[in-house]
């Protein structure tokens, strides 16, 4: 199923993080601060009923003449306690002339018979004045909690945030993808399901930057639930007649392997826009993960 929207909405999470190395990709840049033309477009897996499945991808593909500047998304179906961990959140410029693109993947590494799918959205709007991809990782390892940093370029701010996992087939879940407070940069990390991973893994960080538009700003919202629930929901929107430009999530940096996001739900458009955003335990856990923060990254 494809559903292309017009609705604004505005969420983002992060902060903190040790980057092993920062590259950049110059892209086409547009002269204008304000964001006109923004929308949404998203993209479900077309049945929950795949059979068994370690990995599933969904991409959102942005109309023609428009680039990614943000996005969300993560799983459809399935319960909680399922094992499902969401691996990548990724805006993708590809060469050879095609359209820009958010894509999402979930893995499942115990085999759930539940069925399950994908959701990607992507914001799409004209280049945005000095678009950029900056990415970050960290070096492969087995450590249990890794966390990687994109840094923009000096004089660009965040406006679209994602992560990715690789090498660990599952066996480590996204936790955090947002950007820092002021901006600067997007935070990714991840943790090792609950009774670990013996393989080498890595964490990617991504972020698309641009010149601040007029009336950038980043709104974070804590969830209500604070303690040791199974799973907790925050939600966020852009102030007044903003629109929302890119979303992001977090736990805390410290919620343990049980722990991990399991959808950020983005919508951006003219008129309004929200993010959605719930993270689950995997594996019961009587730890207190304190709360968890929706972010919208938001302009006028």
């Amino acid at each position: 199923m494809t559903r292309t929207s017009t609705r604004s909405r505005r969420l983002l999470a992060g902060t903190s993080g040790l980057a092993a190395a920062i590259l950049t990709t110059t892209l086409m840049a547009a002269p204008a601060h304000a964001v006109p033309g923004i929308t949404d477009v998203t993209d479900d897996t077309l049945s929950f009923n795949f059979g068994p499945a370690t990995s599933k991808t969904e991409t959102a593909t942005c109309p023609a003449g428009t680039r990614v500047i943000g996005g969300g998304g993560g799983i459809l179906g399935g319960q909680v306690g399922d094992g499902l961990v969401v691996t990548q959140m990724q805006a993708v410029r590809p060469f050879l002339g095609q359209e820009d693109f958010y894509q999402v993947t979930v893995n499942d590494p115990t085999g759930t018979v539940d069925d399950w799918g994908v959701r990607a959205t992507a914001i799409c709007a004209p280049a945005l004045s000095n678009m950029s991809i900056a990415y970050g990782y960290t070096v492969s390892s087995s450590t249990a909690s890794q966390l990687a940093t994109a840094t923009c370029p000096t004089g660009r701010k965040v406006v679209g945030s994602g992560g990715t996992v690789y090498n660990a087939y599952g066996h480590a879940g996204l936790q955090v993808v947002r950007a820092s407070t002021d901006g600067a940069r997007v935070y990714a990390q991840a943790h090792e399901e609950a009774g670990g991973y013996t393989g080498d893994w890595s964490v990617w960080a991504w972020a698309v930057c641009a010149t601040a538009p007029a009336g950038y700003e980043i709104v974070m919202v804590e969830s209500q639930q604070s303690d040791s629930e199974r799973t907790k929901n925050a939600w966020a929107e852009c102030p007044g007649d903003k629109t929302v430009l890119g979303g992001g999530a977090a736990t805390s940096f410290s919620a343990p392997g049980e722990v991990a996001l399991q959808y950020v739900d983005v919508h951006g458009g003219p008129t309004s826009g929200t993010v959605n955003v719930l993270a689950a335990e995997n594996d019961t856990t009587s730890t207190d993960w304190d709360f968890i923060v929706a972010q919208a990254i938001c302009a006028t």
